[in-house]
């Protein structure tokens, strides 16, 4: 009898589970995409460890020095209480990196930070940073490169600061 019941309830448990994840949306997001995702998600949010993990720890670090942000630099990226709303971060086109274009990249990496690099993957991407803040699109069009090293993806190079949103004529 008891195991009757047990059985029941875990019938009932993988059956409630199940309908549970019904409709739910699925992630399309390639992996490359995640530190864009993130990168976006942590402006909207002024989160700035969230959006410096998003770039390579190298470049993190020389941001840091180099740069030497103070509390609240994110306002100096995106101040989205500025703007009233959140920012859309899309790819508009993108290109998988070959091998020699990989190996240039760690070179040049390992010149600018003095550590090797394996970069397993990598991708370009032209991406689109936007906002549309009463009635007026204001867009920035960035080349981004990805770079899979140790199994995650990051933003390659000096871009963590170049965000600079303008006003567009034409919405794409």
């Amino acid at each position: 009898m008891m195991l009757k019941k047990l059985l029941c309830a875990a019938a009932a448990c993988v059956m409630a589970a199940s309908l549970a994840s019904c409709g739910a949306k699925e992630d399309t997001t390639l992996n490359y995409e995640k530190p864009l995702t993130a990168a976006a998600g942590s402006l909207n949010f002024a989160d700035g460890k969230s959006y410096l993990n998003c770039f390579l720890p190298q470049e993190k670090a020389r941001y840091a020095e180099e740069e030497k942000p103070e509390e609240g630099f994110m306002k100096k990226i995106f101040d989205r209480k500025a703007y009233g709303c959140k920012i859309r971060a899309k790819i508009t086109d993108t290109a998988a990196l070959n091998g020699e274009e990989l190996e240039a990249l760690e070179q040049q990496a390992h010149e600018k930070y003095g550590v090797r690099f394996d970069f397993t993957k990598g991708q370009s991407a032209d991406v689109r940073f936007q906002l549309t803040k009463d009635d007026e699109l204001l867009a920035d069009d960035e080349k981004l490169t990805f770079v899979r090293c140790g199994g995650i993806w990051y933003i390659y190079g000096e871009v963590i600061d170049s965000l600079e949103l303008t006003a567009q004529t034409d919405k794409k």
